[in-house]
């Protein structure tokens, strides 16, 4: 997925035995140039916003101006090729920003700026094995 616009969603209560995944939204691997914008997602199962890195594709993805709370994980993760800005995290289970390395993907090339998260349950920001 490339060149698309995620915006003015209302995602909720993804949580619960019916449910098997639980992400709020969640960008695979090799996308880019894609925005996440002005969306409100709560009660999810995983983080509210999951993206991976562009695998070299394109420019980077943005995610800003996000509302994200109670989620079963990090509120916002994003392992490479990021902005995410103006953001407010509130609640999570794990950090409210998680940069992560899973396999195929150097966490590196992020901005976290302007960003607000409170409650956490562990970090308010977590870079695991980030370059």
């Amino acid at each position: 997925m490339h060149d698309s616009l995620i915006a003015g969603n209302y995602i909720h209560d993804l949580t619960g035995p019916a449910v098997t995944q639980g992400d709020g939204i969640e960008i695979k691997f090799g996308s880019y140039a894609n925005i996440v914008r002005d969306n409100v997602i709560h009660d999810t199962a995983y983080p509210g916003i999951t993206l991976y890195g562009v695998n070299g594709h394109g420019a980077r993805n943005i995610i800003e101006r996000n509302l994200v709370w109670h989620s079963g994980d990090n509120g916002i993760q994003a392992d490479s090729d990021v902005i995410v800005r103006n953001n407010i995290v509130l609640g999570a289970a794990g950090a409210g920003f998680g940069a992560n390395s899973p396999p195929r993907i150097t966490a590196g090339k992020l901005d976290s700026v302007n960003n607000t998260r409170l409650h956490a349950q562990t970090d308010k920001i977590n870079l695991s094995s980030a370059a």
